[in-house]
């Protein structure tokens, strides 16, 4: 009587899925892996273990489900777990969100791939990651730049007087004259 069933959005339903995947983490159900990758709890628990460097859960979750398809979750800005972990510098988790097969070359709302978001911030170990796993270099963001362009922008506009913005941009174009040779 004036709390109609689309409000409460099935909080039941919310309760099994989280109770599943806790269950199948523990080792005390063995359901079977369709049954988790349907379910929405997933996705968005790898973005957070993501975003929060929580590498030994992350593991957990890649030992037990690595080379299985899985739809990824994202953010308000259409960040994904591989395009955070880029952004924040997190080489060790984006080691496990390459294990789990994520879309390398996803982009977020600005049109910017993990690839992208790794040569701007001039992590070149990330780049060099991303390429070898097979990151397209040609994609651009909205404002029609390449993952070279930013890394160019970001070395002239950085203060630092180390080798690093040098590596990540020699990278990037030694990579465009022989991909074989990274």
């Amino acid at each position: 009587s004036g709390v109609s069933g689309s409000v409460l959005k099935n909080p039941e339903k919310k309760v099994k899925e989280k109770n599943e995947i806790v269950s199948v983490m523990e080792g005390k159900r063995n359901t079977s892996i369709s049954n988790i990758y349907s379910s929405k709890t997933l996705p968005k628990t790898i973005y957070n273990y993501t975003r929060d460097n929580k590498l030994s859960e992350l593991q957990e979750i890649v030992n037990q489900y690595q080379g299985h398809p899985l739809k990824e979750y994202t953010d308000n800005a259409g960040n994904t777990a591989i395009i955070v972990a880029a952004i924040k510098n997190y080489g060790l988790i984006m080691d496990e969100c390459l294990k789990l097969k994520m879309n390398i070359n996803a982009t977020n709302r600005y049109g910017r791939s993990a690839l992208l978001c790794a040569a701007e911030k001039q992590y070149s170990h990330l780049v060099l990651k991303l390429l070898q796993a097979n990151a397209d270099i040609h994609i651009k963001d909205k404002y029609g730049y390449d993952a070279i362009k930013l890394a160019t922008i970001s070395s002239n506009n950085s203060n630092k007087s180390n080798d690093t913005e040098n590596d990540c941009l020699e990278i990037l174009q030694q990579y465009v004259k022989d991909p074989t040779s990274i």
